[in-house]
């Protein structure tokens, strides 16, 4: 839901600096063709990963099969959190949520703030 909330604040800014003159219509119709697109592909997602847990086996070694879904595919269905990769903003690099949580331990002033940090501690904590 992390995400999902952070794109929700955008939209509302993006609002709030277009209605006070900051933003042009050419660049909102720009920034709502990108939300749009990352709404599709959620949606996409999120039909995906429910053909999965309704069918499991056979459904879900056709998905993979397509490349469509699968672990590192476009649709990634690893569920050991530990291993997810993401990218971390303090050091611009791919690590896992594992080394996400060390991190954090060892230098907590830099990740207080940081969402991939938080939404790593609800996942493994």
């Amino acid at each position: 839901m992390g995400l999902l909330q952070q794109e929700i604040k955008e939209l509302r800014q993006l609002n709030n600096d277009f209605i006070n003159g900051k933003l042009s219509v050419k660049v909102v119709n720009t920034q709502i063709a990108v939300y749009s697109q990352i709404e599709k592909r959620a949606k996409l997602m999120l039909s995906a990963m429910t053909i999965q847990a309704k069918f499991k086996g056979k459904i879900s070694r056709e998905l993979k099969n397509t490349n469509l879904i699968g672990n590192n595919e476009a649709i990634d269905t690893n569920t050991n959190h530990e291993v997810e990769m993401i990218k971390c903003p303090n050091t611009d690099k791919l690590i896992t949520r594992a080394e996400c949580l060390d991190t954090s331990g060892s230098s907590p002033q830099l990740c207080v703030d940081c969402e991939h940090n938080k939404i790593t501690k609800d996942r493994l904590l």
